[in-house]
């Protein structure tokens, strides 16, 4: 009797020194790794020639995860910097014809809080001519757009 009454007083002692506390759920934060995925931050390689407005704007998107920072809320998460693309938009005009140029950012180069032309791509699409070729991309990239200047700057104008 004197063993169960020490096991029960040794009991109580015990279940004293526990308290039941329920924690605060924690935000709902997805928890992600800080690096951005390998290889550009969009699917700008899956976009042709060819393909229409609607089609290039549902492949790219209208914003690019560009890198993580941590969440002040849940230690260990991080939240996703994203930014709206296209970035920027523009238009050339080449007599009859009219181009809108949108310009996708694809990567950081330098971390530095500007957004410059050698982090974005231009993706030029056709405005004039008939149904089947309005808003169609033409090309894209830096390279695609100087040519398309230099052919633009190189076309013989009346003179007034």
């Amino acid at each position: 009797m004197k063993k169960k009454g020490m096991i029960l007083f040794v009991g109580v002692l015990l279940s004293g020194c526990v308290s039941m506390e329920t924690l605060p759920e924690a935000p709902d934060i997805s928890v992600q790794a800080p690096f951005p995925k390998k290889g550009g931050l969009t699917r700008i390689d899956t976009v042709r020639v060819g393909m229409s407005l609607a089609e290039v704007t549902a492949i790219m998107g209208e914003q690019t995860t560009i890198g993580y920072e941590q969440s002040d809320a849940l230690k260990g998460a991080y939240r996703s910097l994203t930014i709206n693309n296209p970035h920027r938009k523009g238009f050339l005009k080449d007599g009859e014809k009219t181009y809108d140029i949108l310009y996708y950012f694809m990567q950081v180069r330098h971390p530095d809080g500007v957004i410059s032309d050698d982090e974005l791509t231009p993706l030029v699409f056709a405005t004039e001519g008939s149904a089947k070729q309005k808003d169609v991309l033409v090309g894209k990239g830096w390279n695609f757009l100087k040519q398309l200047k230099d052919d633009r700057s190189q076309t013989p104008r009346p003179v007034p």
